[in-house]
């Protein structure tokens, strides 16, 4: 239990303060803005845990699943959330929301527990990776709230600029950022943050779950994601195959599963392109539950892009793409089964009828 003295305590940091309130309800702004802000502790605020939360928002911290990486480790389900609520499962960008080089902590007292602002007592963050870690736990920091607290602070560093953190992942614009902060109270010459361009590979706006969005050799596979489990809502996944067989390339829709729409594919589909990228001649759009006809490059490459809405989510599909002669079953009695001579060597094929010796 936590006994409260006075309500104008104040956290003092440089010349800026934040001053605890008896508010309507546990609040903070994120970071000291301006020369006073108020910390709020209502009714049912007054445990540890919710206290200590508030306080890491009011010296800078967001929440664990606002960071720019949180679709690799949770899913936020939408249509479980309370209507009006959905600002708060917004995520941000690395410039925005720092890492500090963090793994992502799914005990960290700043994330939210797996059923905040339900509208139905049903999930709306799911973890992604099996975990231990209580998401949404109030029993006080996690180790790795304690290293990001040091760290942003630079409580075992020199006065001045601490070092700077690690990148963050490639964002939407194929940039990625890194940043570091100033302890020194007069501040420090030089910028804080630096941004550069990812490296090639990168297309802008692909889903982590897509997997590689390069694919090369005379063969290969595209699964949609989670697949043979139901894809995940607002997916945008995008594939450029660069053939390296002897022939155009051919796909095949081993399985297909979309939801269909009475409209034209409005909602989830499937689109092939023959080329490059959404520039080259559309080949077709799909979706339902039918599997669509093979379909095969006029050049060496094929342009495959899949995207999702929220309404129903299917098991999607299974592509193999090959650019080689595939031999159809052949028992050389007309010809020579799609083998051919090289000019450049010494031994020749010949065929023969009749008995062949052992």
């Amino acid at each position: 239990m936590v006994k409260v003295i006075a309500w104008n305590l104040e956290i003092q940091a440089g010349r800026k303060q934040a001053v605890i309130v008896n508010g309507n309800s546990c609040f903070s702004k994120v970071g000291v803005q301006g020369g006073e802000q108020e910390v709020s502790f209502g009714n049912g605020c007054i445990h540890k845990g919710i206290m200590m939360h508030e306080l890491m928002h009011a010296v800078g911290f967001w929440h664990e699943q606002s960071r720019s990486d949180r679709d690799y480790w949770v899913d936020i389900i939408w249509d479980n959330v309370q209507d009006g609520k959905e600002h708060n499962f917004i995520k941000y960008s690395q410039t925005e929301v720092d890492t500090l080089g963090a793994p992502y902590d799914y005990g960290s007292l700043m994330h939210y527990s797996a059923t905040s602002f339900s509208k139905n007592s049903l999930p709306t963050v799911v973890n992604r990776i099996p975990t231990d870690e209580v998401m949404g736990q109030r029993g006080g920091f996690s180790t790795t709230d304690v290293q990001k607290i040091n760290q942003l602070y630079s409580c075992h560093m020199p006065v001045g600029w601490s070092a700077w953190s690690a990148w963050g992942p490639c964002d939407h614009t194929c940039t990625k950022t890194r940043q570091r902060f100033c302890s020194h109270p007069r501040g420090c010459s030089g910028h804080d943050t630096e941004t550069q361009n990812c490296p090639w590979p990168c297309l802008v706006g692909v889903h982590p779950d897509c997997g590689s969005s390069f694919l090369g050799g005379p063969i290969g596979e595209i699964k949609s994601p989670m697949y043979p489990q139901n894809y995940p809502n607002f997916v945008n996944c995008k594939w450029l195959i660069n053939a390296t067989g002897t022939e155009p390339i051919t796909i095949s829709f081993n399985a297909f599963s979309l939801e269909e729409s009475f409209f034209g594919c409005v909602y989830d589909f499937v689109k092939v392109y023959d080329g490059a990228d959404e520039r080259a001649p559309l080949l077709g759009t799909y979706c339902g539950e039918t599997n669509p006809p093979d379909l095969t490059s006029s050049g060496d490459q094929m342009f495959i892009t899949f995207s999702s809405d929220s309404s129903r989510n299917e098991t999607g599909f299974f592509i193999e793409y090959s650019s080689v002669q595939m031999l159809a079953d052949c028992d050389f009695d007309t010809d020579m089964c799609n083998f051919f001579q090289d000019g450049s060597d010494n031994f020749d094929w010949t065929r023969h009828q009749g008995s062949t010796p052992s």
